[in-house]
């Protein structure tokens, strides 16, 4: 991929920063881990999907309930934000939340735990997380876009890196890199950022030397001027992480069991918002960047946006691919996750089987 091509410079007006929406902490009234979950007046049931962070990444969960998917499936959707995904975790598993949209990794990671979370429906299929590096730092090592992908990497080694939490997926992504090359990712400092404009300023004023994190964000930092693009991992830049499961919407063992017609009528809608995000994707960026990034500037959001649709991160099919768990698991040990020996037990394929995925 021509990075250079992909993210255009545009000069005609500066872009204000990107912001997220007010990060929240769960304080719904709770249904009760594993209850039938409350419905509205109109007997449709109610959802409320806590997400760790807004992201294109999550595109085909926010399409659906604009083009009134969850509605005609008979579920009413409402997402929340909180602080990272540990705390979209334990929002579901406390009953406040009746599922997360989060890394595929926590569901295996609350098993270790003893805690039985189970992803159900793909989000994006690749780990599509850019490593941005500061444009000083860009120019100061002469660094190209034609270099060996390998060369790249080894950049990061002893570098500052900037994350949203230490054990999180961001911190793994370059854990694994580092390791698969070679490099020692102990000799790199990394700073704990919290959310996507702690990195963006951390990245713009030097104090970290690389980010990586889910669009829009890599396409502002770039626009703006202070940030390169290393490695496009959406474009399946780095072929041993090319097609992991990244992203998923997960619940616990007792929610899918109790509440099963909700949850296919939610993976319907998605299926449905799959189907019209590639056969219509000028309508999808439009309602997407109208409806959840209308602080983002046109340029920035179109980069963004072509950056997963050419990369195909969105699922085709509501199937939580064995292949791509597989290199999840590969790609965790790597990244210096414990994994359980039963973690097939994190993830089904029976709320999509039911929903009539393909």
């Amino acid at each position: 991929m021509h990075l250079e091509s992909e993210y255009q410079m545009k000069k005609r007006r500066h872009p204000r920063p990107v912001t997220l929406l007010a990060i929240l902490v769960v304080a719904l009234a709770a249904c009760g881990g594993g209850e039938t979950f409350s419905k509205t007046g109109e007997g449709k049931t109610k959802l409320t999907i806590v997400q760790s962070l807004k992201s294109l990444g999550y595109a085909t969960m926010y399409v659906a309930k604009e083009k009134g998917y969850f509605k005609q499936e008979g579920v009413q959707v409402e997402f929340v934000d909180a602080p990272g995904g540990s705390s979209a975790v334990s929002a579901v598993i406390g009953g406040s939340a009746q599922a997360s949209a989060d890394a595929t990794q926590h569901a295996v990671t609350a098993l270790e735990k003893g805690k039985r979370m189970v992803a159900f429906a793909p989000l994006s299929q690749q780990v599509s997380l850019p490593i941005v590096v500061r444009t000083g730092l860009w120019k100061q090592l002469g660094l190209r876009e034609d270099m060996p992908i390998e060369e790249k990497i080894k950049v990061l080694e002893g570098r500052t890196l900037g994350v949203i939490s230490p054990h999180g997926e961001n911190a793994q992504v370059f854990r694994y890199l580092l390791s698969s090359v070679g490099a020692d990712p102990d000799k790199s400092t990394f700073v704990t950022l919290n959310d996507a404009n702690g990195m963006l300023g951390s990245l713009k004023q030097g104090r970290v030397d690389a980010i990586n994190i889910g669009q829009p964000f890599p396409a502002q930092a770039v626009y703006s001027g202070y940030g390169r693009i290393l490695i496009d991992l959406a474009q399946g830049e780095y072929q041993p992480l090319d097609g992991t499961l990244d992203n998923s919407v997960q619940t616990t063992e007792e929610n899918l069991k109790n509440n099963k017609k909700a949850f296919v009528g939610f993976s319907r809608a998605l299926i449905k918002a799959q189907d019209f995000m590639y056969k219509s994707p000028d309508e999808a960026e439009k309602l997407l960047h109208e409806q959840y990034f209308p602080q983002v500037p046109d340029g920035i959001f179109h980069d963004a946006f072509q950056d997963l649709y050419k990369g195909e991160v969105w699922p085709t099919r509501l199937a939580m691919s064995k292949g791509g768990m597989e290199k999840l698991i590969d790609f965790m040990r790597k990244g210096g996750t414990t994994v359980p020996d039963d973690w097939q037990q994190a993830y089904t394929n029976e709320i999509a089987k039911a929903a009539g995925a393909g």
